[in-house]
């Protein structure tokens, strides 16, 4: 009998490797793939730092609501906290923010219901494959659900994009906000630290690709809503993206 871990480690990996086959051919994707694997969907062996940015973000977003944030900071305000008065001004970020936490609750949901559907099921490990990825994907989540992740990764993109294009204050912020030492056990800290690490590398391969992001938002949109119908059948009708211009990729100069 497969422990629930054994199981979660398998679905984590797979989902892992089938995003990563998904771009493979991505043209003027190289920095997207990279991003992909180390931060947006990584392995089981990553999913740590993974979950741990997420929180931070959770704690950023309660945070700027409650108005606690210096407390969560402590004395890692010295590092930080130019840069974060610099932010505030940043009129669309709790919204960004907002949708970040509320797509990864979405997706841990579906996750945990997939883990334990197979969980259920599987004897061995020959028992985890496609189809059995799939029954638990159409168990355990919704088209309507699936659109909501696909617009928020959408939406995070047009998001960077418009910093990008703004420059200025916001773009000195990120390319220059520092890491904080780890001279604490500060939890926040840590999570913060590992989120700059991911904002970095996210804005520097937006940054890198500007004159192709529309090509890749269009892509990636795209390559997303076959995946789901392979998983769940063709999109209801009603079901559209806003936006939508799935099955016409770009000119992809």
């Amino acid at each position: 009998m497969l422990t629930r871990e054994a199981v979660r480690e398998w679905l984590i990996n797979f989902q892992h490797t089938e995003v990563m086959k998904r771009y493979e051919d991505l043209e003027h994707g190289d920095r997207f793939r990279e991003l992909f694997t180390d931060y947006m969907y990584p392995s089981y062996e990553n999913r740590a730092a993974y979950e741990s940015r997420n929180e931070m973000f959770r704690w950023v977003a309660a945070a700027q609501k409650s108005g606690k944030l210096d407390r969560l900071l402590g004395a890692a305000q010295f590092f930080v906290r130019r840069y974060l008065d610099i932010l505030k001004g940043e009129k669309d970020l709790s919204k960004y923010l907002n949708n970040v936490v509320e797509t990864y609750d979405l997706a841990v949901k579906i996750d945990e219901c997939m883990i334990d559907f197979l969980h259920e099921r599987a004897r061995s490990m020959a028992d985890l494959n496609r189809e059995s990825y799939r029954l638990a994907y159409e168990n355990c989540s919704t088209w309507e659900q699936r659109i909501l992740q696909i617009e928020s990764l959408v939406e995070s993109g047009e998001y960077a994009k418009s910093i990008i294009e703004k420059g200025g204050l916001v773009d000195f912020v990120i390319e220059r906000i520092p890491q904080i030492p780890l001279m604490s056990r500060n939890r926040f800290v840590r999570a913060l630290n590992e989120a700059i690490k991911m904002i970095k590398a996210a804005y520097r391969t937006f940054k890198a690709s500007r004159e192709h992001l529309d090509y890749i938002r269009d892509t990636i949109r795209a390559r997303e809503i076959a995946y789901v119908e392979s998983m769940l059948g063709p999109m209801p009708e009603n079901a559209k993206l806003a936006g939508d211009t799935s099955g016409n990729e770009k000119d992809k100069s």
